[in-house]
């Protein structure tokens, strides 16, 4: 099969627009980055531009490309050792390909069914999550985000925002906003939150599929783990986080300062900073959480350094479909602060590394389960930042559950292959959040 049609395929099976998702969906997403694979054709030239202009971008361009090539290469001979008589499979029978009856065949499908322990979130933790959510959306700056709200808290001043790189991709939109409790007597003190936005651009997916090729990077971005170790981290995930880090430090500092002028607080009065995103954005969001935890708040200005050294009761971490970033969990810093992953039963994006998508693509191409066995996914090479917590509806009850730490209920041997659930409309509607 030519490559040109093992693209075909890949962009079949992702390739579905649900009329109901917002962009930022996985459908959207993967298909776009199988659009992405089309720079070894007509699109060259754009990779060359991108490339003279940012190392990094050529970077996360050509892995990109070796992961979707890996990823249809591994299709085709599927195909072939089936016996497939029609290699050439069109995009239009794969999108009938019956995909989420074909998961729901498997008795590893889901979470519905598996002994898990509920999480214990208190009231001011499910708050937060709400807070999370609702500035997770409003990042995508889409029509109807403006009609979110979460009444237990409000808005102080205006946000302060940084605008992705379109060329590079290197930079992800982010959009930093105090808020205060709205009650009479706040003694939990502000809100700053850090919203990084998702995947919405073919550069954005270049940067997604760039893992480092089964060599991630150890770097001493995000400190050390409790042996002492530096973290093996997601190629291009880390060189967002690095990119917006110093602009970010300028925007934080500004935050605090203007809204403390505008409220009449004390600029010692201080607040909770709250980092958070849906997908791509919450992996970004993950690696500055852990960088400014346990790095600080590095600045030429070492007033300002200080100044946020201070600012802060704690810095915690929030994010919504969040794909794996580091070979080894990437913990909470401190007894004291919040570090979880929401995850929906059925997302697939929390679970997507470059050994599971082609592992999925094989169960949607290939033929039904007819005996209700557990389908086999390769060792995960990537872990979720934090807690994570697996959020499942069962008899019209909202749980927010605990996966189990290997076999029948974790993470590693749950398929996960429904794309639907990585909406963040899904999230939203998940976490309670009222439009």
């Amino acid at each position: 099969m030519s490559s040109s049609k093992r693209r075909s395929l890949f962009k079949g099976l992702f390739g579905r627009k649900e009329a109901s998702q917002p962009s930022g969906t996985v459908s959207d997403s993967i298909s776009t980055a199988a659009a992405a694979s089309t720079l070894e054709g007509s699109g060259a030239s754009t990779a060359a531009s991108a490339a003279s202009a940012n190392a990094s971008g050529s970077e996360n361009s050509a892995a990109a490309l070796r992961n979707i090539e890996k990823a249809s290469q591994e299709l085709h001979t599927y195909f072939q050792e089936e016996g497939n008589s029609d290699a050439s499979l069109s995009s239009l029978a794969l999108k009938r390909s019956r995909w989420v009856e074909k998961v729901q065949a498997y008795s590893n499908s889901s979470f519905d069914g598996c002994q898990l322990s509920e999480f214990p979130l208190d009231i001011y933790q499910r708050r937060l999550i709400k807070l999370a959510a609702l500035s997770a959306t409003k990042v995508y700056a889409k029509p109807g985000s403006e009609s979110l709200f979460f009444g237990d808290f409000k808005a102080i001043g205006e946000p302060s925002k940084i605008n992705a790189d379109r060329f590079t991709g290197s930079v992800k939109a982010v959009t930093v906003q105090q808020y205060a409790i709205n009650e009479a007597n706040n003694s939990s003190g502000n809100v700053l939150v850090v919203a990084i936005r998702g995947s919405v651009s073919t550069h954005d997916w270049m940067i997604n599929l760039n893992d480092g090729v089964g060599a991630p990077i150890t770097d001493s971005f995000m400190g050390c783990d409790e042996q002492g170790n530096q973290y093996q981290a997601h190629t291009g995930f880390l060189a967002c986080s690095k990119a917006v880090k110093s602009t970010l430090v300028d925007h934080i500092y500004n935050q605090i300062c203007d809204t403390n002028v505008e409220s009449g607080t004390r600029l010692n009065s201080k607040s909770m900073l709250l980092f958070t995103g849906h997908s791509a954005g919450g992996a970004v969001a993950a690696m500055l959480y852990a960088h400014f935890t346990k790095c600080g708040f590095p600045s030429d200005d070492k007033s300002k350094s200080q100044t946020l050294k201070n600012a802060f009761s704690s810095i915690n971490c929030i994010t919504f479909g969040a794909p794996p970033i580091t070979t080894r969990p990437l913990l909470a810093s401190s007894p004291d602060s919040i570090c979880i992953s929401i995850v929906n039963d059925g997302d697939p994006v929390p679970r997507a590394d470059s050994e599971y998508i082609p592992r999925l693509l094989q169960l949607f191409c290939g033929p039904m389960n007819k005996t209700r066995t557990s389908f086999k996914l390769p060792p995960r090479l990537f872990f979720n930042a934090g807690q994570v917590i697996i959020t499942l509806i069962k008899d019209e009850e909202l749980l927010f559950l605990c996966p189990n730490e290997s076999g029948d209920g974790s993470l590693a041997d749950t398929v996960m292959g429904d794309k639907r659930a990585h909406s963040m409309k899904v999230y939203v509607k998940r976490v309670g959040l009222q439009t």
